[in-house]
């Protein structure tokens, strides 16, 4: 059975297990009566209208004097302000203490073709420390995705932090918690973001939906410092087109359906290098959503629901400087949840079994050669080295299964609230075959007259070539598993002016074996009418990674060399060196990354029936993992040969993070305002931004540098210098949205401010001060940019139940240069580009 047929079947197999489920469930329920449950879902149901969606929506939603952290991204501001294309994490950018990531707007083919999320971090975190569900269903890589790059040989290409995506059209709400986290959610240093996809409406309906840009509508910013580079370097030809179509089904009065499927695709054109004949290609992406969901409202006390999400990407990848090499990657995710609700005088409760299945298949020919290019055969290469093959297919597969039980009461004139939560996860990678890797030192002839080819053997071309260095990279089969337990407990009570809520969290997992213990304690108090002060002291850890785990079952690499005897004849293979694994042999003796988090906040009214907050977050990331490395190689004991030098992980990563924010939003008739304005710091020892970074800690502090007319240590300048990216010191955020003429013209304006970059670097230069030398390190300002968009509907036609809508999307309407830095071989930036489409409802 392929595996699109596979994964067919378990889309019937979970509808029909879904639907007895739902039946089960109601009948157990009318024999055992509860009043009411999680409302969420219903009112969310309720609240889903068209018209709804025509009403002009602030950014974002705030303000909550008790969850100060919380931000929620409504279905109107979503359907209003996206910026084009299927890019979820976008819609956060606006938000304060968020931070995208800073090469987003670099121009390169790779870049336009790709449509997966763009990673972010909240609050100092890595872009991989954020707890990210799906309707409350976890989407979060637990394998690495800091490597992944398109030339390695043992990592998957295009991971991303999150295991599923989804289609804007498909969202009701994005929630979005950066501070003073309830101790419900765990799994995280840095935030949580959980993607909620709108709920089945009551009546009949369906939407379809199409959007189009193309490199004739996407403008391109260029330093004068790049224009030479840019003349045999012209920008991107590239296509992206949307569909989306999506139909309600009430089935019965209690049961009510959501069926969906949506589709991007992106197509791009490159060029061969010239030493390749520089001809031309096309890649492309392809992302799709399946979605089914079932709300069934047994009684107005008992609410259940199901879900099933697949969502296959595929990916061309064709590296321009060999041939012979297309990587073919196919990323698959599918989730599904039941879950239950009720709501009583006395218990409130909520129970989801769900499970999230990840898997990415790369296929990539190997094996790979690279052949001098004075080879006859090589006549297709100018260059010096001609590289044909891949790197050989690999398999990745992530899976989890959840259960999760919650429940809360009335308790002493408070409420009590305690949950629990299960899951297992098993994580692969594998490799089925060995693959090689032929290299050659010097022209094959190596002094004989004539050369004879072992029979069948690839890397030996008759009287011309030899390859004599061959790298083996044995097949492998890794897997871990892992199993995590939580219990959690919180009590909130009103005294007087004051809300208190304190809560703790348990968790344990069984790859580190660590047993953690986060309190959480969050007290606002309304110290005049409508005025809060809120404080908040909060310990969160992280989400475990499987990523050293995998890589150490990693099978020893092998180095063979070979020649030519007198007779032309080519001599067997000799092992030259045999490298091991130096994580083979290490057991994970590592404490839980964790964040102290300690955060205030001020909320007042505003005119405009507004709001204002000032809010500060100071966060103390600490255990982190880094890498390590022994001062000196070794040499291999067991093979006598190849020099090692040791790594591992250790928890001597460190990062502080301080955020000032000021929010306001308002609303004048058809009008909504936002507006907010944010400060921020993030620096880490050794500068390390992933935990593959190398940290040398005694080194930094024992290596001096000259800068800004003194004599500092490395450490001392990492702490100036600060992180460079997820991490710009000054941003700001302004949104106008309207609706006009009776809701048929709605327009959405924001204004994205990101301050200026102190980068620290190497001058080339030195001095002598007191007699030493020193290396001169100096500023290099990122400056400063200013984007504005701005989005326009306007419905053309509305008859009964029936409207459609064009939508314009401009970005960077102002044609401004975003600054997010550039290389020579990418020397362009996104200016102002185009989006159109139309929007058809019934």
């Amino acid at each position: 059975m392929s595996q699109h047929k596979q994964h067919a079947w378990y889309l019937h197999a979970f509808a029909m297990i879904a639907a007895q489920s739902l039946v089960s469930t109601a009948a157990m329920a009318q024999d055992t009566p509860v009043d009411l449950g999680k409302v969420d879902v219903v009112q969310q149901a309720a609240n889903t209208s068209v018209t709804k969606q025509n009403k002009a929506t602030e950014q974002y939603q705030s303000y909550d004097p008790v969850d100060s952290g919380m931000s929620v991204i409504s279905q109107g501001a979503i359907n209003q302000s996206s910026e084009g294309g299927i890019d979820t994490t976008e819609l956060l950018k606006t938000l304060p203490f968020v931070q995208m990531d800073n090469d987003r707007n670099d121009v390169s083919q790779e870049n336009m073709q790709s449509i997966r999320p763009t990673g972010f971090s909240i609050a100092g975190g890595n872009y991989y420390d954020n707890n990210i569900q799906i309707d409350g269903v976890s989407a979060t890589s637990m394998m690495d995705t800091t490597r992944g790059d398109s030339r390695d040989f043992r990592e998957a290409y295009g991971q991303t932090s999150q295991t599923l995506y989804v289609n804007p059209n498909l969202l009701g709400n994005v929630v979005v918690l950066d501070s003073n986290i309830s101790a419900r959610y765990g799994n995280f240093t840095g935030g949580v973001v959980n993607f909620e996809l709108r709920q089945p409406r009551r009546e009949f309906g369906f939407d379809v939906s199409a959007s189009m840009q193309n490199d004739s509508m996407q403008h391109y910013k260029l330093d004068e410092k790049f224009k030479e580079d840019a003349e045999d370097n012209p920008p991107p030809e590239f296509t992206r087109y949307n569909t989306d179509f999506s139909v309600d089904l009430p089935i019965t009065d209690d049961l009510f359906l959501l069926l969906s499927y949506s589709r991007a695709e992106s197509k791009v054109t490159y060029q061969m290098a010239e030493a390749y004949a520089g001809t031309e290609f096309t890649n492309s992406d392809i992302s799709e959503n399946f979605l089914l969901k079932g709300l069934y409202e047994y009684s107005e006390a008992i609410t259940a629901e199901a879900q099933l999400i697949y969502s296959p990407y595929s990916n061309e990848h064709q590296q321009p400087n060999s041939i012979n090499s297309l990587s073919l990657n196919d990323s698959d995710g599918l989730s599904g949840f039941i879950a239950v609700n009720g709501i009583g005088e006395l218990l409130n409760w909520h129970v989801k079994a769900s499970f999230n299945k990840s898997q990415l298949d790369r296929d990539w020919d190997g094996d790979r050669f690279q052949w001098p290019s004075a080879s006859e055969y090589a006549n297709w290469c100018t260059s010096t080295n001609c590289v044909e093959g891949g790197l050989g297919d690999l398999q990745q597969s992530q899976t989890d299964y959840n259960f999760e039980l919650s429940a809360d009461m009335p308790l002493w004139q408070g409420t009590f609230s305690f949950g629990s939560e299960l899951s297992y996860t098993k994580a692969s990678r594998s490799r089925d075959t060995t693959y090689y890797y032929y290299t050659a030192r010097n022209m094959a002839r190596l002094g004989v007259s004539e050369l004879v080819c072992p029979e069948n053997d690839l890397a030996c071309k008759d009287n011309d070539t030899l390859l004599i260095r061959r790298l083996d990279y044995s097949g492998f089969d890794a897997d871990v598993s892992l199993n995590r337990q939580g219990l959690w407990a919180e009590y909130q009570k009103n005294i007087g002016n004051v809300d208190v809520r304190g809560g703790l969290r348990l968790s344990h997992e069984s790859y580190l074996d660590n047993y953690n213990l986060a309190p959480r304690l969050n007290v606002a108090w309304q110290f005049l009418p409508e005025t809060y002060l809120t404080l908040g002291a909060n310990r969160y850890y992280g989400n475990n990674t499987l990523a050293n785990a995998i890589r150490a079952k990693y099978p020893d690499s092998f180095t063979y060399t070979r020649g030519v005897n007198d007779n032309g004849d080519v001599t067997d293979w000799q092992l030259r060196t045999h490298t091991k694994n130096p994580l083979s042999t290490l057991e994970p003796d590592l404490n839980t990354p964790y964040s102290d988090e300690y955060t205030a906040a001020i909320t007042l009214p505003t005119w405009l029936d507004g709001s204002f907050r000032v809010k500060g977050i100071l966060r103390q990331h600490r255990d982190q993992f880094v890498t390590e490395f022994s001062d000196s190689y070794r040499v291999d004991t067991e093979t006598g040969t190849s020099p090692v030098r040791d790594s591992r992980f250790t928890n001597k990563g460190e990062t502080d993070y301080r955020g000032l924010a000021l929010e306001w939003t308002g609303h004048y008739r058809n009008h909504q305002f936002n507006a907010n304005v944010t400060w921020s710091k993030t620096t880490t020892n050794g500068n390390t931004e992933n935990y593959y970074s190398a940290l040398d800690t005694d080194k930094d502090d024992s290596t001096f540098v000259y800068y800004a007319g003194e004599v500092i240590s490395m450490s001392q300048l990492y702490n100036i210098e600060g992180l460079q990216n997820y991490a710009a010191p000054i941003r700001a955020s302004v949104g106008w949205a309207s609706n006009w003429f009776d809701d048929a013209l709605l327009t959405n304006l924001k204004l994205d401010y990101r301050g200026e970059y102190k980068s620290i670097t190497d001058s080339g230069d030195d001095i002598d001060f007191n007699g030493t030398e020193y290396d001169i390190y100096a500023e290099e300002n990122l400056k400063a940019s200013t984007t504005v968009n701005f989005n326009v509907k306007y419905r053309v036609f509305e008859h009964n139940n029936q409207n459609m809508m064009l939508t314009v999307k401009i970005k960077n309407l102002l044609d401004s240069n975003p600054h997010s830095g550039t290389s020579s071989s990418n020397p362009y930036q996104k200016g102002r580009s185009f989006w159109i489409g139309v929007d058809y409802h019934y």
